[in-house]
Formats: C-alpha cells, sequence, structure tokens
C-alpha cells in the first residue's frame, strides 16, 4: 500500500516538473525576442501632388533568437513595400515602403501592418505621412443643404494652400440662385491635424429665398491660379422643402369591417415663418365634408375628412385645394381615393 502511494507521490512530482520546465521554455522563447524599430512614423513633409514618397524603416533585433518578418500589409493600394524577411539576433532589417500620392490632396497618412514570431510582440503598425501641394477644402469638397422656400441658408467651407501662396480664386455657382462669397482670413494659421496652411479663405455658399422646391444637385467651380488645382468642383445639393407642409399627403378613404366609413384626418404645418391662415378650403367632390381646427402653438390646422353620402357605392377620386396666405405656398393640393 506505501508503494502505491509513493509511486503516486512520485508521478505526480514529475509530472508538475515537467509542466514547470515547459512554462520556463516558454517563457525563455517569449523573451528570446526583442524588437527595436528607430521609428514608427515616417513624414516626408510637404511633397508634389503625384510623387512617390518612399520610407525606410529599420528593424533591430535585440534578442537571442532569429526574428522573422511573416507578413507585411499596405492599408492601401496605394503603398507598396519590400522587407527582409530573417533578422539574425544582433542585426538589423529593413522595410522599404513606397506611397504613390497621384491620386490624393490635402494630408495623408497610409499605413503598413506588420506581423513577426514574436509572440510578445506579433504586430506593429507603420506610418507614412505627408502634405500635398496645393488647394484644400475643409472638411470636405461638397455640402449638403436641408433648406426651407423662401428661406436663405447658408453653409460656410475653409479654403486653404498647402505649399503655395499668393492665390487667386474666381467662384463660378452652376445655378443663378446659389450666392457665393470668398473672403480672406488675415493674420490666422489654422490647424487640422497637425498640419498648418499657408493661406486660409472662407467661402460661403447661399441657396436663396427664391430657390424652387424640392431636391437638387448643382455645384460650384473654383477656378485658382494655382499650379496643381487650376479647377476645383464643389458639390452643392439638397432638399428646398416647402414653406407649408401637409401630413400624410394623399388621404385614402374605405369601410371598415363593420360597414362604417371612418373619418381620416390631415394636419397642415408651416415649417418655417410667422405664422399663416387658411383662407379657403374646395373639395371637388361634394360628399366630401372638411372641417379643420387650428392651433396657434404649433402654427398648424388639423384637418377631417367625412363622408357625407350613405348610400354612394363604387370609387371616387378627387382633389382637395387648400388656400392660404403665405404666398410662398399660397395654395396646396391633397390627393383623396375613396372606396365604398
Amino acid at each position: 500500500m506505501n508503494f502505491k502511494k509513493t509511486l503516486l507521490l512520485l508521478i505526480f512530482i514529475v509530472f508538475n516538473s515537467l509542466n514547470v520546465l515547459m512554462a520556463f521554455k516558454a517563457n525563455k522563447d517569449s523573451l528570446s525576442h526583442e524588437i527595436k524599430i528607430k521609428s514608427l512614423i515616417y513624414d516626408a513633409g510637404i511633397v508634389k501632388p503625384g510623387k512617390k514618397v518612399k520610407a525606410i524603416f529599420t528593424v533591430e533585433n535585440k534578442g537571442t533568437k532569429v526574428l522573422k518578418i511573416l507578413r507585411l500589409t499596405p492599408t492601401c493600394g496605394c503603398t507598396v513595400a519590400e522587407y527582409n524577411k530573417v533578422i539574425q539576433p544582433g542585426q538589423e532589417g529593413q522595410i522599404f515602403a513606397t506611397m504613390n500620392t497621384l491620386k490624393y490632396r490635402g494630408k495623408i497618412d497610409k499605413t503598413i501592418i506588420v506581423v513577426f514570431n514574436d509572440p510578445q510582440r506579433s504586430e506593429v503598425i507603420l506610418h507614412i505621412k505627408c502634405d500635398i501641394m496645393g488647394v484644400r477644402l475643409l472638411p470636405v469638397n461638397r455640402t449638403y443643404f436641408n433648406a426651407s422656400k423662401g428661406v436663405k441658408t447658408t453653409k460656410e467651407l475653409t479654403l486653404a494652400t498647402i505649399g503655395e501662396d499668393s492665390l487667386t480664386v474666381f467662384v463660378r455657382p452652376s445655378h443663378p440662385n446659389i450666392e457665393t462669397q470668398l473672403v480672406k482670413l488675415e493674420n490666422e494659421i489654422i490647424t487640422m491635424n497637425e498640419s498648418d496652411y499657408w493661406e486660409q479663405y472662407k467661402l460661403s455658399i447661399t441657396i436663396s429665398d427664391k430657390f424652387p422646391e424640392g431636391r437638387f444637385s448643382e455645384t460650384v467651380t473654383l477656378v485658382t491660379n494655382s499650379q496643381y488645382d487650376p479647377s476645383i468642383k464643389i458639390t452643392v445639393a439638397g432638399v428646398v422643402n416647402p414653406a407649408i407642409v401637409v401630413t400624410p399627403s394623399s388621404v385614402r378613404m374605405q369601410k371598415d369591417k363593420k360597414g362604417k366609413m371612418l373619418p381620416r384626418f390631415v394636419t397642415v404645418t408651416q415649417r418655417v415663418g410667422e405664422g399663416f391662415k387658411i383662407k379657403e378650403i374646395i373639395s371637388s367632390l361634394s360628399q366630401l365634408k372638411i372641417t379643420y381646427i387650428e392651433s396657434k402653438i404649433n402654427e398648424q390646422y388639423k384637418l377631417k375628412f367625412e363622408w357625407t353620402d350613405p348610400n354612394a357605392k363604387g370609387t371616387f377620386e378627387g382633389d382637395v385645394t387648400i388656400y392660404t396666405n403665405d404666398s410662398r405656398n399660397p395654395v396646396l393640393n391633397i390627393p383623396f381615393y375613396i372606396i365604398i
């Protein structure tokens, strides 16, 4: 019996000793690599458009085992890279990266993901940065409007130069009811994304109060004396909403399961303004009765649609015309469809 206990104890000791040795070996292996990269960021500064920026990253293996670069992945198709796959202990290897700036403007920051065989530092991200010379719109070269009919609405962009000064700009809107104003910002240096821009202008784009109702997509073209950006197009898009909104925009009426014709309700709301009045409501069918209540708080009317002919059968279509004292929307039409 004592022999069995002694044997089990010896097996337990041996098993635990092996676990300790394996853990020690794994820990030793994890410490056998020590990666040192002199700089994770290469900043080329201000460069001309289309220039290929070449960067060299130096990787030093300060450990006692062979360091391997298993994989290198640029996060953009504009960047390609070559590298030393194996770096001996105490030696240096290099990563050679090239970034093509042809399709870019403004500040560029592209990355490369490097995967090593070091379990303690298996992945490193490298950065290649530069500023492309020319003219840049901040934040972007487009603007979206959500305007109301008869109300001027303005959006502002910043025009900035990189590596160029004494800028001359002519502004040409594609629509006669788009107004623009360009003002140079004197004695100001704006900083965005750690970049200083040499000259800055405030560009105001205004949808005039005469702009037609509905969705639109227009352009504002900037003609400049820039060597790199002689013409810049700005997309100006959005919607001009009616001054008075009808909800729902059409009415459908039919009997319920009990054969009763239920009334329908419509709200008429002024989006922007100092209030309005409904002057008259005319239905194309005399059987359709319309009454309304005015709300003083929300510049709103609530309309009630009721069918008054209990003997009528069939399908009826028509329009309800509302006349208001708002010059922006003096006439409103509500189509209706009735099934009996």
